[in-house]
């Protein structure tokens, strides 16, 4: 017994060794006001050009560089003179008189090198990322709701009888009659059946006082702060394209689990969930970019003895830009995010296995004007996992412990708009069809009877690409 559970702790001390992300992560201070957009016009920048187009047969194409990227004009002459500009910036003039610009709708997108271009049209990514960091927060508690309602039904579905209670084929032959199960010994001999040692009757140990049972309906609420860095490294057409981000938020929710539904194996579990999120970033040629926003949602599981299944659906409202110098113009998005996994537990002993896959779609919309000031486009994102949880559970100084080590894969099958829709530059290069390792260690005690609470470090990765992951939470149940 001592030999097993020392195995067990070992386990569980190197599957908590993943949270030391956790250490580095949670102890960084995040917020701040949403960052902004710099925009421009394209008039003072591309005055020369602008006045070479004029002189150029109508539809001369005449090619100016802002700083913001190649810039494309055209100028015709129908009665009024009118300038486009596509491209890094985009809009219209009139030119009543030589020299003069009137009518000035021109706006430049903020970037003023390669790399700041890049950054700037991989925002709605960015904010794809930080979405799922915060359903990794929701799935968290969705595995720590899962494996409480697995322990539950194995005791509530199990029939209560005595402690040490003797297999019936053991019973000696002259008491094969004795129906066992229903316990029909005359109440005399049973009494003396449990005191008296030479009795010659087989004897079972007295009944055990019953352990305290769930009530089939329960409510609950939690909290968890979550903290995340990755890096990336690499380089673009010549570009580094390497950054840092620096995401952190909470989450919290209120449910209420159902138990035996439609068996004395399974039970199900409906919540509502909000929380806030905040994201920086930080490019290899220091252009920055902030953001930020809250969270609502809600989710579900079902659960019916070693099989679940769970589903997530959530709104992150972001507000995002690129931090750069001059007039601000903040853009905003909503990402609108669906989830779902399916597991089937296996119980070895007092340890279990648990295969794992799930898929999750995000679509990612920019408000009005996000889209009428840069012609950003809407995208999509596509997530498939992969994998297998392991853990198991022990009793110490009169609280349970559970220990977990999880080892996924993961894809983001396909990644599509997002970005500038008139972009001359080439789209940033994205996580499409490149698969990331995941290795997550958790360690949760039940504290008391209906307190709870979790640690959990995650490390993931793949080639050029390091991230880090700590979150802590609490569950109360309040009945």
């Amino acid at each position: 017994m001592v030999f097993g559970s020392a195995r067990r702790l070992r386990f569980c001390s190197r599957a908590a060794g993943a949270v030391f992300g956790l250490i580095i992560t949670l102890l960084l201070g995040f917020g701040g006001t949403p960052a902004a957009a710099q925009v421009t016009s394209a008039v003072s920048a591309c005055s020369s050009a602008i006045n070479q187009a004029l002189a150029s047969p109508n539809g001369t194409i005449v090619t100016c560089n802002t700083g913001s990227g190649p810039t494309n004009i055209s100028c015709s002459t129908d009665g009024t003179t009118r300038c486009t500009f596509t491209g890094a910036c985009t809009g219209s003039i009139t030119v009543p008189n030589p020299g003069e610009f009137t009518n000035n709708t021109t706006k430049c997108v903020p970037f003023a090198t390669t790399a700041s271009a890049l950054l700037f049209q991989s925002l709605a990514r960015i904010a794809q990322q930080t979405s799922q960091i915060s359903l990794q927060a929701v799935q968290t508690e969705i595995t720590s709701i899962r494996d409480s309602v697995q322990r539950q039904l194995r005791f509530t579905s199990r029939p209560i009888g005595f402690a040490g209670e003797v297999a019936e084929d053991r019973v000696d032959s002259s008491f094969k009659a004795i129906d066992v199960t229903l316990n029909t010994l005359d109440d005399s001999l049973a009494a003396f059946a449990y005191t008296d040692p030479k009795s010659p009757i087989v004897s079972k140990a007295a009944p055990s006082p019953a352990a305290p049972t769930s009530p089939r309906i329960s409510y609950a609420g939690w909290a968890q702060g979550f903290g995340d860095y990755e890096n990336r490294t690499g380089t673009f057409l010549g570009t580094d394209v390497g950054r840092n981000t620096w995401t952190g938020g909470v989450m919290g929710g209120v449910d209420a689990t159902v138990l035996h539904l439609t068996s004395a194996t399974d039970a199900g579990v409906i919540g509502v969930l909000t929380g806030d999120t905040t994201a920086s970033v930080h490019s290899a040629d220091g252009s920055t970019a902030r953001m930020n926003g809250p969270s609502v949602g809600a989710y579900g599981v079902y659960i019916n003895g070693g099989f679940s299944t769970d589903g997530t659906f959530k709104v992150d409202f972001l507000h995002l830009a690129q931090d750069t110098a001059g007039v601000d113009t903040p853009l905003a998005l909503n990402n609108y995010t669906g989830a779902g996994n399916v597991s089937y537990k296996n119980e070895v002993g007092p340890w279990w296995w648990e295969p794992t896959i799930g898929a999750s779609y995000i679509r990612s919309v920019w408000d009005g004007g996000s889209k009428a000031a840069f012609g950003l486009t809407d995208g999509t994102d596509v997530r498939v996992t992969g994998g297998v949880r392991w853990g198991t559970g022990w009793d110490w100084a009169g609280m349970h412990f559970d220990g977990t080590l999880s080892t996924f894969l993961y894809d983001d099958v396909i990644i599509s708009g997002g970005t500038v829709s008139t972009v001359i530059a080439p789209l940033a290069p994205t996580d499409a069809g490149k698969i990331f390792g995941q290795l997550i260690g958790k360690l949760e005690a039940k504290i008391t009877q209906n307190f709870s609470a979790y640690l959990e470090g995650e490390v993931r990765g793949r080639n050029d690409v390091i991230g880090t992951a700590g979150r802590l939470g609490v569950r109360y149940t309040f009945n």
